[in-house]
Formats: C-alpha cells, sequence, structure tokens
C-alpha cells in the first residue's frame, strides 16, 4: 500500500448513470435477491463503454506502472470494491466504492471479506481514504510491511491487522520485491549523494534524479515511504533531501 492522491471527479453523466444503476438495485428486496441483481448490474455496467471514465480515474491514480492500489506490487486489472458486493450490494455502483486491484489480492485474498461484517477484526484500511503510514512501518532488512503499535495499549494496530491479514499485502513474494527495490534505492540515494558532495552533481540534477525514483513505476511504496513518508528521516535519504532543499537538517 501506499499513499495516493484524492480521488478525482468522473463525468456528471457517469456520475448519473452509476445513481440509476444503484435505483435499480434498491428496487430489489434486501437479501439475496438483492445480492444476485447487484452482481448482475455491476457486471453488464462494467463491459459498457459509460463505465470507462471510472476505470479511467482509478488507473489515473496509481502513476506510471499503475501498480495495485493495494501491494504496490503487480500490475491491477481490476475495480475492486472496498466494500464487497456480496456483503453490501447496495454500495455496488457507487464511485467512492471502487478501487483499482490486482487478482491477487482482489480475488485470492479479500474476495467478499471484510471484518468485522464477515469475520472477527477491524475494518480494513482504504487505500485512498487513509493514510497507510499511520498503520504501517517498512522493515528495511526484509521487506516486511510491519503494523504499527498503539503507544496506550503496546499493541498492534487492529486495523492493520486485518488488512494484512484479508488482503494480504505482505505475502513473502512482495516482501522480496519491496526488500530488492528498498536496496536499489539505497544504493542509488548513496551514490548521488557522494557525488553531490564531490561536486559532480549539482542542486538541479540531484532534484531530478529524485523525481526519477519517485515515478518509477516498481514498487512504489518504498519511494513513498523512503521519498515522502516518515522514511525520510532514515539515511542516507534524509541527507539526499536535505541536499535537495526538501527537508531542513
Amino acid at each position: 500500500m501506499r499513499r495516493f492522491p484524492h480521488r478525482p471527479p468522473i463525468p456528471d453523466a457517469t456520475e448519473a448513470k452509476l445513481r440509476e444503476k444503484t435505483e435499480v438495485i434498491f428496487q430489489v428486496p434486501a437479501g439475496d435477491a438483492r445480492k444476485e441483481t447487484a452482481r448482475q448490474v455491476y457486471g453488464v455496467s462494467r463491459q459498457s463503454q459509460w463505465f470507462q471514465p471510472v476505470v479511467t480515474a482509478l488507473r489515473s491514480l496509481c502513476g506510471p506502472g499503475e501498480l495495485c492500489m493495494y501491494c504496490s506490487s503487480n500490475e491491477p486489472s481490476q475495480v475492486e470494491h472496498y466494500r464487497p458486493i456480496a456483503v453490501f450490494p447496495e454500495h455496488a455502483m457507487e464511485y467512492h466504492n471502487y478501487l483499482w486491484s490486482c487478482d491477487i489480492c482482489n480475488r485470492t485474498y479479500k474476495g467478499g471479506r471484510f471484518p468485522p461484517n464477515t469475520e472477527p477484526g477491524e475494518r480494513i484500511l482504504n487505500p485512498l481514504e487513509d493514510d497507510v503510514w499511520e498503520h504501517f512501518f517498512i522493515e528495511e532488512q526484509f521487506g516486511r510491511l510491519l503494523c504499527r503499535v498503539d503507544p496506550a495499549t503496546s499493541e498492534r494496530l487492529p486495523r492493520a491487522i486485518s488488512t494484512c491479514e484479508v488482503v494480504g499485502i505482505d505475502r513473502e513474494n512482495v516482501q522480496l520485491k519491496r526488500v530488492n527495490r528498498y536496496r536499489n534505492l539505497r544504493r542509488d540515494a548513496a551514490r548521488m549523494l557522494v557525488e553531490f558532495q564531490e561536486g559532480s552533481l549539482n542542486v538541479v540534477a540531484l532534484k531530478s534524479e529524485i523525481t526519477t525514483w519517485r515515478s518509477e513505476p516498481f514498487q512504489a511504496d518504498i519511494a513513498d515511504y523512503f521519498l515522502n513518508g516518515p522514511g525520510r528521516s532514515k539515511e542516507p535519504f534524509k541527507s539526499v533531501l536535505i541536499a535537495a532543499g526538501e527537508l531542513v537538517s
């Protein structure tokens, strides 16, 4: 996971169409019939041309490489219902309920799970609404995404626990990609810092390198954490950002 810009608006005509489809769902009595209607309405709508601005808006949020909003590792291909249709059919056609996700996060792991409605636990994090770094930090040695601890209770934050368990965002192959990206970024940052200190790299060039690191499509959560988030206090990133004028020493 990583932090995202605000959800962009979609055309008024698309919003109107989504509301129209939501009304169709609400016309069916609550229960299994409404859930089945919601699945059918969404399935047909997803293939319709009028729905494409929704996909375009979600894809635009993901940045270069359009990595999954959950794992920040795989290429997404699916509109994911944050509140699943199997539990919340009324939200099946609501734009604010949509995310852009890979098949592994969406189907292999999350599916229709949504604690506490489907199982014990706290509500999972929404990548477009919650600040992921308030709930997690990245452990550098193995690339793990570790839950932060509540200082009042010394217990891991419950929403972080649920998100890891339900969506599988810290699965082993994601850890491996994450730690490799971290090592590469740390190596590049250390090299650029030496070149800057030796005078062979000026501030403009250093800023350009930092911009490139932030926009690289592979493992975007590493760049967000160490260049934009709490990891900026770690070396060599701290010194690089100070040299570029983005941090005060």
